[in-house]
């Protein structure tokens, strides 16, 4: 064979397996895209269609190798001659297989790659793999070309239903295991992909041959069985029971939780900054409470709070059936309820979701975003300055970027009003809305980025991802190793990134409000925003959150606007906490009775029939295990008192706080043995808070899940 044939047949086998490698990573994307859409898993069509890009890329990319792989099979004359199409499907398919399980096989059953365990387990998962391939190749050579091609789009558009239908249930549903009761529904999920495998065939078969009478009951067929299973994999997500007949006269609700803010950094608390001048207008037109705070110091206590107005509801990581939330109280009085939760930890399987009509939360499940840092193609891009990091970062990272673009504010709004629109427009609605924008990463819009960031590092606001790691790291260590050599500039930059954030969501509140006065709905609802806990940013030596107990994690913002029953202009310096908002809320809109919950109602001090003398106690928690290599930070089990004077903040290793805050206001020098005469009076007072709440056990073991571990992973929370 000549040199020119040979090179000649090379390049034939590279781009064809380019182009195999390329269709296929684009099908297995598409099919990714409408199982995430059919569970309600949000993303914007851009988001998808990067996605799919994205696979199709990484497919051609890969392909090439395999076309290399293909042309010396076929040279190396000991081996079987292959027909280079077939085998490569083949290898597709097999490999998509192989990156596909065996990712989350060695993260959750062989975490130890080199150990005896671990080459063993991939060695025979490998050699599984291999069969497979073998598997493949015979079925799709039989059709030969030019039908090989068709049988193995079809064969790859179900692996792929297979793999992600399979994901979704393994996260959200049922998690596989070697039980028998485990391995069903799986089962069951191959068999049904294998059957509509095959109507597939039948339907192109009797459309290529214009047998279209027979294929067409067969395709609707085909279609009802997926809209049945989609709607069976959504029972989880929507909420249980029925509602109630719609009330007369309700006033609707809308709870807004703008995560992650600080009340300190907004400007209608005094923050000399412009951050929030739509929520100035809300507080000329309502209340402002100056002096709330967070019962603790990162979401899921926070929400759980909140939404219950109980302390015990806070001490699991899930929200128990046994507790009865704002939505379920809505609900049960003939309200629609909704939500939209940008935060993933506060998505389905949390049990926040419990008592909510219609419930769009995620994590979006996208199979490259959580092989991101096993790719080399895409750290390549970082590491040779191919592409800008921060664009990177941005489009391709959930673990940083959390959901990319699905979690702005803006596409946050567009559901909201969406879902405002579709309901029924006699009954009124119960709307809560977690906003996920300050949380870092801190990556404000061009606009907003200039107006508070101009000139800052654009990867800076992607704190926790570290460029010498090439890959995400927990927000300890952001501290520890990273934000401890931060200078001056570098914070005020951090901050501004934080402040551009922060900005940007006022507006966007904004919006929605304006939404609501377009539609005439703005004078029949109570509105309450809030945050669920601040933020550090370098106060104390930290950064981010879930550290402590500081004022700079747990002083929120707090405003409410109802005309006509909430006086405009009203501010309030009286303490009030996140477990007081439903009560307050369940008054206002005059429902009763209510379940027992530890917080109160604030109407009085609204309406003046309560004197507002500005003192009282607040109290917080905070779980949290000691950990030796983050020993820098607030370690142990912590529960604190805070009045206007002094804050007593005790820990379970002992290393207990007490500071002067009329002296000491930042909260810097910590007195706690000096003999203070304060500090005995409020430990007595935590102590008996304390007996009374239910945490003098507080500390023990708390139950979650592998979806929520693998949720407080991507969100910094744990290592």
């Amino acid at each position: 064979m000549s040199e020119r044939s040979t090179l000649g047949e090379f390049l034939r086998d590279v781009l064809l397996g380019a182009g195999v490698f390329a269709a296929g990573g684009a099908a297995y994307g598409v099919v990714e895209a409408l199982t995430n859409t059919a569970q309600g898993l949000y993303l914007p069509l851009s988001g998808w269609v990067l996605a799919v890009a994205v696979y199709a890329v990484l497919g051609l990319l890969a392909g090439l190798g395999a076309g290399v792989v293909a042309f010396v099979w076929r040279r190396i004359a000991v081996l079987p001659r292959a027909e280079v199409g077939p085998l490569l499907g083949a290898l597709f398919l097999g490999g998509l297989v192989f990156v596909y399980v065996g990712i989350p096989l060695n993260t959750r059953a062989l975490p130890d790659l080199v150990s005896v365990r671990g080459l063993i387990g991939n060695g025979i998962f490998a050699a599984v793999c291999a069969v497979l391939t073998v598997v493949f190749y015979l079925f799709l050579d039989s059709r030969r070309a030019p039908g090989w091609f068709g049988t193995f789009v079809a064969l790859t558009l179900w692996v792929s239903a297979l793999l992600a239908v399979g994901d979704h249930v393994d996260t959200f549903v049922h998690p596989i295991s070697l039980s028998a009761s485990g391995l069903l529904p799986f089962l069951g999920i191959v068999a049904v992909c294998a059957v509509l495998y095959v109507v597939t065939l039948w339907a192109v078969r009797a459309l290529a041959s214009g047998s279209t009478g027979r294929a067409a009951p067969i395709a609707v067929l085909a279609v009802i069985v997926l809209v049945v299973a989609g709607l069976v994999l959504r029972l989880h997500a929507g909420g249980e029971g029925t509602s109630a007949p719609p009330p007369a006269g309700k006033p609707n609700v809308v709870w807004l939780v703008m995560d992650t803010t600080r009340a300190d950094h907004l400007s209608v608390y005094g923050y000399p900054k412009p951050t929030s001048p739509t929520l100035e207008q809300v507080a000329k037109d309502g209340a402002v409470f100056d002096r709330a705070h967070s019962e603790s110091s990162w979401t899921i206590p926070g929400h759980f709070v909140m939404v219950t107005g109980r302390y015990d509801a806070a001490r699991e990581k899930l929200l128990g059936e046994e507790f009865t939330t704002a939505a379920e109280l809505f609900r049960d009085q003939g309200y629609e309820t909704g939500a939209v939760l940008a935060n993933m930890a506060l998505g389905r399987g949390s049990g926040f979701e419990q008592g909510f009509d219609v419930a769009v939360d995620g994590p979006v499940r996208i199979f490259y975003q959580q092989a991101f840092e096993r790719i080399p193609v895409i750290r390549a891009l970082i590491a040779l300055g191919i592409a800008p990091p921060d664009a990177v970062l941005r489009r391709f990272h959930q673990k940083t970027f959390l959901q990319n673009e699905a979690v702005r504010a803006e596409n946050v709004n567009q559901w909201a009003v969406d879902w405002i629109d579709d309901r029924d427009p006699d009954r009124p609605f119960f709307l809560f809305i977690n906003y996920m924008d300050p949380h870092d990463s801190y990556d404000p819009p061009a606009e907003f980025r200039e107006k508070f960031a101009a000139g800052a590092d654009p990867v800076l606001g992607f704190q926790r991802y570290s460029r010498k790691l090439g890959g995400t790291i927990s927000s300890n260590s952001f501290v520890r190793d990273i934000s401890s050599q931060f200078d001056e500039k570098t914070w005020s930059e951090m901050v501004g990134l934080y402040d551009g954030e922060v900005a940007y969501l006022d507006a966007q509140i904004g919006k929605l409000l304006e939404a609501l006065k377009e539609r005439g709905l703005a004078d029949d609802t109570i509105v309450v925003i809030t945050a669920d806990h601040g933020e550090l940013l370098g106060e104390h030596g930290l950064a981010n959150h879930f550290k402590a107990l500081t004022e700079e994690e747990t002083h929120i913002p707090l405003l409410m606007r109802y005309p006509g029953k909430i006086p405009a202009g009203t501010r309030i310096a009286t303490p009030s906490q996140l477990r007081d908002i439903l009560p307050t809320i369940l008054e206002l809109a005059a429902i009763s009775p209510a379940p027992p919950m530890d917080g109160r109602s604030l109407v009085a001090l609204l309406e003046g029939r309560e004197e507002d003398v500005g003192d009282g106690e607040s109290y917080g928690f905070l779980h949290r295990p000691a950990d030796k290599k983050f020993d820098f930070t607030q370690s142990g089990h912590l529960l604190g008192i805070r009045t206007d004077e002094a804050q007593y903040v005790w820990s379970s290793t002992g290393k207990h706080e007490f500071y002067d805050l009329k002296a000491d206001p930042q909260a810097r020098q910590n007195l706690h043995g000096s003999g203070q005469p304060d500090e005995a009076q409020m430990a007595q007072r935590l102590e008996q808070w304390r007996s009374e709440t239910g945490f003098s056990d507080f500390g023990g073991k708390q139950k979650v899940d592998r979806l929520m571990k693998d949720k407080l992973k991507a969100l910094g929370y744990a290592n």
